[in-house]
């Protein structure tokens, strides 16, 4: 009895090491549980008595283990007939022995095999439980791979769209502040420009009556002589009408140089010829011959202002024009940055 319960807890530790997610660790389980079982049966077997014991069939000490049952069999049949190693009829005296130990063998046999086989199909169906859950795993896994690749192609798509409007919006950003910058320097030369027209008519409307009081002189004067002195300077009246000419002339000129150089070249542009007044080349012989150059040259002074005036407010009609354009150009530089960004 007590190497029975030995044998008992040898085989416990050993079921205790089996790890239970092996398949061959599985089956040493079974068998360990099996021989077990047996070992409990034979520990809870009632003592026989003397008389028993003498009643009781002597059997070859080899058989006298747990393994009795495999022992008394020759080989595993193939069949479900029990061979037997022994003749029991002799032993027992009963010729139903062998068949009633072969009964038991065969029944003893189905129930291991049944049992190997609900075991064997617990563990086929838990393996193939498992083999889909492995795959079902693997297809989340690279569905998750795939979802990955996607939002990082997304994201390089989004920063890469991200640094071109950035780098676009930084050209547009240069590009409002370039025209800006243009239409300060345009608005100030169109300043100094109005400033110089200004500056310049004044100084024609007072040419123009320096030589009315000139030519109101000339004719009050009643002096023959072809060279007239201008009372109060020491120059012919010649000499002055002449002096008028080139000054006239030379500011014209200086005119429309500053105007070429300045203005920028716009759709509207401007009339680009001022008149300049045709003065005569030769001084009158006589009063009256001066005083007729001097009606002549004080009527191409009017009609010069008259052209001047006029050419102003083409100047400024062309100013409005030029705040205009830059106005569309501003606000269409904006809008296509906004609808960018």
């Amino acid at each position: 009895m007590q190497n029975l319960q030995q044998r008992y807890e040898v085989l416990e530790a050993e079921k205790s090491l089996l790890n239970m997610n092996d398949q061959a660790d599985m089956l040493k389980l079974l068998v360990i549980e099996n021989e077990q079982e047996q070992l409990q049966a034979q520990m809870h077997e009632p003592l026989s008595t003397p008389a028993e014991e003498d009643r009781s069939p002597v059997l070859p000490v080899a058989h006298a283990s747990s393994e009795v049952d495999q022992e008394l069999i020759v080989s595993p049949p193939a069949s479900d007939e029990i061979e037997l190693k022994y003749d029991f009829n002799d032993i027992f005296g009963n010729t139903q022995a062998n068949k009633i130990i072969s009964e038991l063998l065969r029944e003893q046999k189905a129930a291991l095999q049944s049992l190997h086989h609900n075991q064997l199909s617990e563990l086929q169906s838990a393996y193939a439980a498992q083999e889909e859950e492995l795959e079902s795993g693997v297809e989340l896994i690279y569905q998750f791979k795939q979802k990955l690749e996607e939002l990082n192609t997304s994201a390089m798509e989004k920063e890469d769209l991200l640094g071109k409007l950035t780098l676009q919006n930084q050209q547009l950003q240069d590009q409002v502040s370039q025209l800006q910058q243009e239409r300060d320097e345009a608005m100030a030369a169109l300043d100094h420009l109005k400033v110089e027209f200004n500056g310049k008519t004044e100084e024609q409307q007072n040419e123009i009556l320096r030589l009315q009081q000139l030519l109101k002189q000339t004719e009050t004067r009643q002096s023959p002589e072809p060279s007239v002195k201008v009372t109060g300077t020491s120059e012919t009246l010649e000499e002055l009408v002449q002096k008028a000419k080139e000054s006239a002339a030379e500011k014209a000129t200086q005119q429309l140089a500053s105007r070429a150089e300045v203005l920028p070249p716009l759709a509207f542009q401007p009339n680009a010829v001022i008149p300049v007044p045709a003065l005569s080349g030769q001084a009158a012989q006589t009063d009256v011959v001066a005083v007729g150059h001097l009606q002549e040259q004080m009527k191409d002074m009017l009609d010069w202002k008259k052209d001047m005036e006029d050419w102003r407010e083409g100047e400024a009609a062309w100013r409005v024009d030029v705040e205009k354009q830059l106005s569309r150009l501003s606000h269409a530089t904006l809008a296509s940055l906004t609808a960018n960004v």
